[in-house]
């Protein structure tokens, strides 16, 4: 800054400006909720919704942020998304199904059937008793029939139901072939919000049936998990330690591996 006198008593003074002070950046409006995919717990600018769909996945069922992206960028130029995750996780006794074939020393869980979105434990909990009394009757070559059935209650506030296609105890008839009618998958489909049945396949192995040499030797049996559970919060994935050769009887840790993203359908 230079001090010039112009006449006596008046002065001019030189301000520069070429180094002007930082704004504040623009983070336009702020929204926080659950997404199909992408970054959690990190606030990130979108400019536009191609942008959301490519970080963030778009539409789902699930969460009412794509939809109020899209609006405000039809007037806005720029939001701040930060993606939530599930926590608290849940426990449902008797509620896990696993559909198990065996034929000499082979055994494999074909399928994990689990509680949809409109059955709840006995006495409308959560965290009670569910299927206990569910088995499997007919079980041979790969087909077999499934009684779901026990002690669990439904809700009849889930939007849009009102009674299953087969209830509590009905018999349906099954197959772990997934070229079957019958397969399984296609008749409880992989959906949490089916409103057909008290059950949706969680996991399925589709080539199970392959690893018999004869189906006619298969039986199907069913296995409840009396605790499954899933009450942890969110982590991000990371590996076990590599160690290295053992030196005497001792291997040291030397490193494991983080994510640098949180994937895809990331829920839990």
């Amino acid at each position: 800054m230079a001090e010039r006198i112009v006449s006596p008593g008046v002065f001019t003074n030189e301000v520069d400006q070429s180094f002007l002070a930082g704004g504040v950046a623009q983070i336009g409006a702020a929204i926080v909720g659950s997404t199909v995919k992408g970054p959690a717990l990190i606030p990130t600018q979108i400019t536009s919704f191609g942008d959301f769909e490519q970080i963030f996945g778009s539409y789902t069922d699930e969460s009412y942020v794509p939809f109020v992206v899209n609006d405000y960028l039809r007037n806005g130029n720029v939001i701040t998304v930060t993606r939530l995750l599930y926590e608290d996780g849940y426990s449902i006794p008797n509620g896990a199904l696993a559909v198990v074939a065996k034929s000499a020393s082979i055994q494999r869980v074909t399928h994990l059937l689990h509680p949809t979105d409109a059955v709840l434990g006995v006495g409308s909990v959560v965290n009670a008793n569910y299927f206990e009394a569910a088995l499997i009757n007919n079980n041979s070559s790969g087909s077999f029939e499934i009684k779901v059935s026990g002690s669990f209650a439904t809700d009849t506030n889930v939007p849009g139901f009102s009674a299953f296609l087969a209830g509590n105890g009905a018999s349906v008839s099954a197959s772990i072939v997934s070229t079957d009618n019958t397969y399984i998958t296609k008749t409880y489909g992989r959906s949490p919000k089916s409103l057909d049945y008290p059950v949706y396949v969680q996991y399925e192995d589709k080539n199970a049936s392959t690893l018999f040499n004869n189906l006619g030797d298969v039986t199907i049996s069913l296995e409840q998990s009396a605790a499954y559970s899933f009450v942890q919060d969110f982590k991000t994935a990371n590996t076990p330690f590599i160690t290295s050769q053992k030196i005497g009887s001792t291997a040291k840790n030397l490193f494991k591996i983080h994510t640098l993203s949180h994937g895809t359908s990331v829920s839990s």
